[in-house]
């Protein structure tokens, strides 16, 4: 009866050590209006910008990324999608001022220093991308908007 109880103790804190580990690595949004808009379908374009819009726009929410200990260029693709995403869930119509964001972590992190998968305690960067996603009031892009990409 001993044996099973430790057991089913040690699986309990493994489960919250992996939900604690998880809630760092989530995407996260903050509403910036009370207004709802219907979600965009999945194929539906949404444009990227680092810098801000200056054409006619409600600033629905501010979205962000999981955070990952990466920030090479196939992790940021990743992480645009992400926003994208978030995006049109929220019916907005693009992402404005786009910035890659740190985040110091201290927690259980992968051991580089050994040839099998290990891991120890120590601190880390967690690297996300963070923006505005927008709606658009008029139709036509102002002179000189050029999106990241869409």
């Amino acid at each position: 009866m001993k044996e099973i109880r430790k057991s089913s103790g040690a699986a309990v804190a493994l489960a919250i050590i992996l939900l604690a580990a998880l809630a760092c690595h989530t995407p996260s949004l903050k509403r910036l209006t009370t207004t709802h808009f219907p979600p965009k379908p999945n194929s539906a374009p949404i444009d990227l910008y680092v810098g801000t819009v200056s054409r006619h726009h409600i600033e629905v929410a501010i979205i962000q990324s999981r955070g990952n200990t990466s920030k090479d260029e196939k992790t940021k693709a990743k992480q645009l999608e992400e926003l994208k995403r978030l995006a049109r869930k929220l019916g907005a119509d693009a992402v404005q001022d786009i910035r890659l964001l740190t985040k110091k972590a201290q927690g259980y992190a992968i051991d580089d220093r050994v040839p099998f998968p290990a891991w120890k305690q120590g601190k880390y960067n967690l690297y996300f991308l963070r923006g505005t996603a927008i709606r658009y009031t008029e139709n036509s892009p102002a002179a000189g908007e050029t999106p990241l990409q869409q």
